[in-house]
């Protein structure tokens, strides 16, 4: 695993001359579509949607972040990836779950991506 030295971001925002060690991740996510058609990044198990682009990096939060569901709280964890080789290489992680992953809810996600595909492909 590689260590980088990285400067650090503070809530408060960004302290120059600060520096931070961070294990680098190689980890890439999955892109799903969402019944809308967006993009959907599956990371973890956890599904996130895209808050904003930069010109090369992609920022996600989870998809419960605005959630009320009874039995979910609202989740404030992020992360940022980039495109390598066409895929989101995950770059870092921001705060962990409120919930744990929703497996039942990305095996709806997929079949419905692969019944929409098959639809495609008859007509």
């Amino acid at each position: 695993m590689e260590i980088l030295l990285v400067k650090s971001h503070f809530q408060s925002g960004f302290h120059p001359g600060r520096f931070a060690f961070v294990k680098k991740m190689e980890n890439y996510g999955e892109i799903l579509k969402s019944s809308r058609g967006g993009d959907v990044l599956l990371f973890g198990g956890y599904m996130y949607s895209l808050n904003r682009l930069t010109e090369d990096t992609y920022y996600w939060e989870c998809k419960y972040r605005n959630k009320t569901k009874k039995e979910v709280a609202s989740c404030s964890a992020r992360l940022n990836s980039r495109l390598r080789d066409n895929r989101h290489l995950v770059c870092s992680t921001v705060k962990d779950h409120t919930h744990a992953p929703d497996t039942s809810e990305v095996a709806k996600v997929r079949l419905r991506m692969e019944l929409t595909e098959n639809s495609n492909e008859v007509f």
